[in-house]
């Protein structure tokens, strides 16, 4: 009796399970994950005969398992606290924040950005004002922790320093600290700039200043970072938090696509918080070439920002200085083409590269 007893409990739970998968809502995005899931297979002859349907199914079903998210919560919080582990693939937690150990650090990799810098400024910008930036990575803040990978960041900077020759160099490290980051991503909060928008200032000769309560402070939530996965959830959703006025309400964004077909978007694309990247509500994400028009700005002035993905939430916080603000990502277009969308005249020019 006590053998059917178990036998007849255990069948209930794989009963219990297989309703709960079974009614489990289908979707397509994991937002903690920040990635689409593997959609239900298409039954057909050939993928049975071949195995292909079964190993796509099992891909779904592991996608789609009920409380998928708390068991990987639990899985890391049993590690962790039970187990003394300190990482889960290269991520970590420390403080509250997650970060991500950089374990292919690689000193030619920001020998080559310096050298594309100068290669910049040979092909299009002789003669105009540029100015150049880094942007420290979570990581900077933590960098006394022995038993984590870090760079050497001083010894970064001087080396890149010495090579890029026709820029001034805008020391960004002391306008920063951690609580200027997002918990659970790798980005800056555009809120926590002023600090940062002040050296901006100083060193570019800005003749206006930013202030955060010239502007309406609007929030968007939850925001799941790119390291909130990474850490299995030990950290808690973030909140994004951006800055509006009229001049960044009336701007216009037009994105160049590599195929140069141009699209108005608003700098705000609160559509896209609702897609893989919550971060993609700064500037719609990657482009190639973003070129924002200012009409409530009259002077005249244009900036070129040469630039990754933070960039994305600090060029709207520019808009005050100028008419127009172009950002180039070179991860997306050429150098060579860059000429033909980009007419370079005497415009301010910043190169933003995060270490």
């Amino acid at each position: 009796m006590k053998n059917k007893w178990i036998a007849s409990i255990f069948a209930g739970v794989l009963a219990a399970v297989l309703l709960l998968n079974v009614f489990t809502p289908y979707v397509q995005i994991s937002k903690s994950e920040r990635r689409k899931l593997a959609p239900f297979p298409t039954f057909t002859v050939a993928a049975i005969l071949s195995g292909n349907y079964f190993e796509a199914f099992e891909k779904y079903a592991l996608d789609h398992m009920a409380f998928r998210d708390p068991l990987r919560n639990l899985k890391a919080q049993i590690e962790t606290k039970f187990f003394g582990k300190y990482d889960n693939n290269l991520f970590f937690v420390k403080d509250g924040y997650a970060f991500k150990m950089d374990r292919d650090f690689n000193t030619k990799k920001y020998t080559v950005i310096a050298e594309k810098i100068e290669a910049v400024y040979d092909r299009y910008l002789n003669g105009m004002r540029v100015y150049h930036a880094f942007i420290p990575d979570k990581n900077y803040f933590i960098r006394e922790e022995g038993k984590y990978l870090f760079k050497d960041y001083d010894a970064l900077v001087d080396a890149m320093n010495a090579q890029i020759t026709h820029s001034a160099y805008i020391d960004l490290f002391g306008s920063l600290t951690l609580e200027d980051y997002y918990k659970s991503d790798l980005h800056w909060k555009q809120d926590s700039l002023g600090n940062l928008m002040k050296t901006l200032e100083n060193a570019m000769n800005f003749e206006t200043q930013f202030e955060v309560s010239d502007y309406t402070v609007q929030s968007l939530s939850p925001f799941y970072g790119a390291y909130h996965g990474g850490v299995n959830g030990l950290v808690k959703p973030d909140t994004i938090t951006y800055l509006s006025n009229d001049a960044i309400q009336s701007a216009i964004a037009r994105h160049y696509s590599e195929n140069g077909v141009i699209t108005n978007k608003p700098v705000y694309d609160l559509d896209a918080f609702d897609g893989i990247d919550g971060y993609d509500v700064f500037l719609s994400g990657p482009t190639p070439i973003v070129e924002i028009q200012n009409p409530s700005n009259t002077s005249g002035k244009s900036l070129v920002i040469f630039r990754d993905s933070f960039a994305s939430s600090l060029a709207p916080l520019m808009l005050q200085e100028y008419s127009t603000i172009t950002l180039i990502d070179l991860r997306y277009i050429t150098l060579d083409l860059v000429g033909a969308y980009v007419d370079f005249n005497l415009q301010d020019v910043l190169f933003l590269t995060t270490l």
